[in-house]
């Protein structure tokens, strides 16, 4: 049976296998697989890629999470406003620090934080907003940053699935205090196992996060913070400079695949992802709406037809059990209720996007 999956690195890893070869055995050799200077290099790229003067890499993506909250010194009784729809890590990363997440509800067409709504929010005890950019999608931090006249609220984007997506043809940070990634293997710019780090302007920020991300320790003999152990390995940053070079032009084939599903589903009843001119989305995931609420069924239909989806995601944050609070959002729990994520990576091809299309319209046909 013909059977597409929901992820498949193989065409990345094999037009870079050779390069991938030649660093790792180039970092057995040289033997510093913590620190090394793949660690320095890629962050010195990364942050030039973003326009951000500075970048610290770090473990994993909700590390980042976590290090920027214990270096604005978040704690118990703080809030922190974030998207009802997002992945745990930006629930958890909060509650770690007993603070409070208090849910804003989404913009249903770009499944990201409606910020009409986050004015209302705002108490004296609003430490921080987490902006997701979720499924490759920026949100318009800009209009965020205006509402927010109070300038002891910091700003925090998780661009985790936003590698190399712009909003008016500006990165993530310009107006946001700090920027928390993932390397996530699966991700835009993804390592060969976990990876994160963070992206500012601020350079006190920035040697904080670095100090916390070394056991709050200059050095041996002078801890100074409660950190953390939370290192990009060698390895990891070596391959990540092999794949930045492929980052864009990886994002443009996941743009034209979109536009080959846009233009094959959009007579169909259902809802798909949104378009403005003033943004590049880089699609992470290709998100589809169904109007009707037949969700499962078409997942279980395409299943049947050998083809792998995803539901980004089943349950919002405000529903979770580790979350206490009656706050209802009412359009990230109807989108929850009816997303479905189709297949999108470079190596999918135009014969097996057909393949997916013709099989979703077969299934309303029927």
């Amino acid at each position: 049976m013909y059977y597409i999956p929901f992820y498949n690195l193989e065409y990345q890893h094999k037009a870079i296998y050779n390069f991938l070869i030649e660093k790792t055995h180039k970092e057995i050799q040289q033997g510093q697989f913590v620190n090394g200077e793949e660690v320095e290099f890629f962050e010195k790229r990364w942050r030039n890629y973003n326009s951000s003067k500075f970048c610290c890499t770090c473990a994993n993506g909700t590390d980042a999470l976590e290090l920027i909250f214990q270096s604005i010194s978040l704690q118990e009784g703080d809030e922190v406003i974030v998207p009802a729809l997002s992945f745990i890590s930006t629930v958890t990363s909060i509650l770690k620090f007993r603070a409070k997440p208090v849910f804003c509800d989404i913009d249903p067409k770009c499944q990201t934080i409606d910020s009409s709504q986050i004015h209302e929010l705002v108490t004296v005890k609003t430490k921080a907003i987490v902006v997701v950019h979720l499924h490759g999608y920026l949100v318009d931090v800009q209009k965020i940053f205006k509402q927010i006249d109070d300038g002891n609220i910091i700003i925090i984007e998780d661009a985790a699935q936003a590698h190399g997506a712009l909003h008016d043809n500006q990165n993530p940070g310009k107006y946001s205090s700090v920027v928390a990634y993932s390397f996530y293997p699966t991700k835009n710019l993804g390592a060969l196992g976990d990876g994160g780090c963070v992206t500012t302007n601020d350079k006190v920020l920035y040697e904080e996060i670095q100090l916390l991300k070394n056991y709050g320790s200059y050095d041996q003999s002078n801890v100074v913070k409660y950190g953390r152990n939370s290192r990009l390995d060698t390895i990891q940053a070596a391959w990540l400079n092999v794949k930045l070079n492929k980052l864009d032009e990886w994002n443009l084939k996941r743009i034209e695949i979109a536009s080959l599903y846009d233009n094959y589903l959009k007579d169909l009843p259902i809802i798909l992802p949104p378009l403005y001119q003033s943004r590049r989305h880089v699609y992470h995931h290709y998100v589809i709406q169904l109007e009707d609420n037949r969700r499962d069924e078409l997942k279980v239909y395409l299943e049947s037809k050998g083809v792998e989806t995803k539901i980004h995601y089943p349950r919002t944050l405000n529903k979770l059990s580790i979350v206490k609070c009656g706050t209802v959002c009412p359009n990230a729990e109807r989108v929850a209720n009816r997303s479905l994520s189709l297949p999108i990576y470079p190596g999918l091809t135009n014969d097996q996007i057909d393949y997916i299309c013709t099989q979703i319209s077969d299934f309303f046909k029927n």
